[in-house]
């Protein structure tokens, strides 16, 4: 068993972590606005933003000012946008 071991190591989830992050690429084709902005200057913003030259889609998250860094965010198809847009107006007529 330790044999097979050997022979066969497994992958390092750090390492295929990595090679995936430096694959992403990202072009921000449209800033739509600015939800706000905390201590640290980074700004939760919507945008349409082709992820992997793909079709740009709408994206919520923060970004840093020189829009190099990003945290974790969602992005929506058009169709899911206009599906939030109802719920969020239903809602807000309830309030």
């Amino acid at each position: 068993r330790r044999e097979r071991e050997e022979q066969c190591p497994l992958p390092d989830v750090t390492t295929r972590k990595a090679e995936k992050m430096a694959e992403l690429k990202y072009d921000i084709v449209e800033r739509l606005g600015v939800l706000s902005e905390d201590a640290k200057g980074w700004k939760k913003e919507l945008n349409l933003v082709s992820w992997n030259e793909r079709d740009p889609k709408s994206d919520l998250r923060s970004w840093n000012a020189e829009h190099t860094r990003m945290s974790k965010g969602i992005t929506l198809t058009k169709e899911e946008v206009e599906i939030l847009s109802s719920l969020l107006e239903d809602e807000l007529k309830n309030d």
